[in-house]
């Protein structure tokens, strides 16, 4: 509804007096509305950043924990491979015998023991102790 402009002045100075009076600032239905979508506005983009920045960390994290992953799998595929040759220098075919019973093994340290016992034991026995 629109007033002439003398009663619309009239009215505005009346609301400023009542807020004054009252502390509390009139809001148009116009602003009511404004400030609702505003808010849905607010809320809708922040779940849509939340969720971005969310997909971010977790694809980060997975290709993190997927690196150290690799990583112990190659550390572990190439101990293997040097304890496969090791054995077969110091004990021959015979040495290969024990090699699906030492590839059962998931402990990288303990496949690092039993890599550097290579050097120094005698037999596979003393070796199957170490990983045994």
């Amino acid at each position: 509804m629109r007033l002439p402009e003398a009663l619309e002045e009239g009215f505005w100075q009346e609301v400023r007096k009542y807020e004054e009076v009252k502390h509390m600032p009139y809001i148009t239905s116009v602003e009511r509305i404004g400030i609702k979508k505003g808010i849905e506005q607010g809320m809708q983009q922040g779940m849509q950043q939340g969720m971005q920045q969310g997909m971010q960390q977790g694809m980060q994290q997975g290709m993190q924990q997927g690196m150290q992953q690799g990583m112990q799998q190659g550390i572990h595929q190439g101990l293997l491979a040097g304890i496969e040759l090791g054995l077969e220098l110091k004990f021959g075919s015979e040495g290969l015998c024990i090699l699906p019973e030492v590839s059962k093994v998931e402990d990288v340290d303990v496949l690092r023991a039993i890599h550097e016992g290579l050097k120094r034991v005698n037999t596979l026995d003393e070796l199957r102790r170490i990983y045994q």
